[in-house]
């Protein structure tokens, strides 16, 4: 059977006496079970708020205190200390109810509630921040269990936030990072760069700050991450423009020292063609052979050294991807490859310059055949996303080893035997002067995509 709740009163004519009245009003209170049934008053002119009040919330006012005793109240809270001279003669001494707290006891009473109010307060500023913050922030326990996680930390791990507290930092982080789990050991937090893996398997780098506290006796960490996949690729890329200004000054001077001796060559090499014997004949076709494949070597290294200057003209992308398209379907008929295209038509027309966008083209999908080889697909797609156009040229061949992926775009390397290492890195240049993006992602056996962005303005 529920106890009855406690009728109490609250007397004074003071701000206290007001907050007071306040307080059981408030969340805390409202849990228990005291009941605030009246209030009791000696001077109207100094009550008005607490008059307002009790008038809004069907309080009682009592301004006879000879008339308190008829009401049955359980507690008498006098906060304001003038008020206790005028009613002490009349219950104290009488020993009748109410039960009088007298205003030190209530100011006690006061600070205690501020202390749970400003703990509130503190908490739920700490949670607005933690949930809101753009850095992935986790509490984990001693074992590393997640314990709490943030909006943040769900997004950049691809998890929700329900599946993440399910979740050990370790299905997280793996186990292979040895040099930061010997840290938590130790209980070192400076931040250091790992490796990470999403909810799908794939990697990427983090930056991670650890942090420890106790609580109830218990060990706790506080994990900070910030993904650094954007952070690298900006590195890299500021890498392969210095290593592109570098290369290209000498590529420069040897196109100048080489194309003129290999002019020379080549013209006598065609003379004696005429007049040379039968059985000489292969070797000097031989050499007319290999000059041709110095002369467009030397062609490549001089579309990478100039300068690319973009003629933008209004562009329909698919229709530029179509035309590349048909250049290439007898070689990849020859070979048994299957072309599947898939152009959205929702793709916009775009400023661009369509003969170096060709040329990036050409450069993908011909090295997308050269890696099928034989019996494979080749896909071609083109979606608007967002604010940028992507074009994905992803093909079944034989792929990239992860150990020259960061490579691919640097200039001279190749995996192929006859290649000179330079449509990557053109196409490269081109989409980047284009203000485009393009990436490549390979797994070895399995086949290759490469994916370019372009903005739409």
């Amino acid at each position: 059977m529920k106890e009855k709740s406690l009728d109490v009163c609250v007397a004074g004519c003071d701000k206290s006496a007001f907050d007071f009245v306040l307080m059981f009003d408030s969340e805390p209170f409202k849990k228990l079970d005291v009941r605030l049934v009246a209030v009791c008053i000696l001077n109207e002119e100094n009550s008005r708020e607490l008059i307002n009040f009790a008038k809004k919330n069907d309080i009682s006012i009592i301004k006879d205190i000879e008339k308190l005793p008829q009401l049955g109240l359980d507690l008498f809270f006098v906060p304001d200390r003038e008020f206790l001279f005028h009613i002490q003669d009349r219950f104290v001494v009488r020993d009748l109810k109410p039960y009088i707290v007298e205003p030190n006891t209530c100011k006690l009473i006061y600070k205690l509630y501020e202390t749970h109010i400003e703990g509130k307060k503190a908490e739920k500023k700490f949670y607005s921040v933690f949930k809101s913050a753009r850095d992935a922030i986790m509490i984990l326990d001693e074992n590393l269990d997640i314990h709490q996680a943030n909006q943040a930390a769900a997004k950049i791990f691809g998890y929700t936030i329900e599946e993440l507290l399910s979740k050990n930092l370790k299905d997280l982080i793996p186990k292979s990072e040895k040099g930061f789990y010997k840290k938590i050991k130790e209980g070192r937090g400076e931040p250091v760069i790992i490796s990470a893996v999403k909810k799908d398997g794939s990697s990427f780098p983090v930056r991670v700050s650890l942090s420890s506290f106790s609580l109830n006796s218990s060990l706790y960490y506080t994990v900070i991450l910030r993904d650094q996949t954007q952070r690298k690729e900006m590195e890299e890329r500021l890498l392969q423009a210095e290593r592109l200004a570098a290369v290209g000054q000498t590529a420069s001077y040897l196109i100048h020292e080489i194309k003129n001796p290999l002019i020379i060559i080549g013209g006598f090499a065609q003379q004696l063609l005429k007049r040379i014997d039968p059985k000489d004949k292969d070797k000097l076709e031989i050499i007319l052979k290999e000059i041709e494949r110095l002369e467009s070597l030397i062609t490549d290294v001089r579309d990478f050294t100039k300068s690319i200057e973009i003629e933008r003209k209004d562009c329909d992308l698919n229709e530029l991807l179509l035309e590349t398209i048909s250049f290439f379907k007898d070689e990849a008929a020859k070979y048994g490859i299957e072309i599947i295209v898939d152009l959205s038509k929702d793709v916009p027309r775009v400023k661009v310059d369509p003969d170096l966008m060709k040329q990036v083209f050409i450069n993908l999908i011909k090295n997308a055949i050269e890696a099928i080889n034989e019996q494979g697909t080749l896909r071609v797609i083109s979606r608007l996303e967002k604010s940028v156009v992507k074009i994905e040229i992803s093909d079944t061949g034989c792929g990239i080893s992860e150990k020259y992926l960061r490579e691919i775009f640097n200039p001279f390397f190749t995996t192929k035997k006859k290649g000179t290492g330079l449509g990557l890195t053109i196409s490269y240049r081109i989409v980047k002067a284009h203000g485009g993006i393009i990436k490549i992602k390979s797994k070895e056996g399995k086949g290759t995509t490469c994916t370019i962005l372009l903005p739409i303005k």
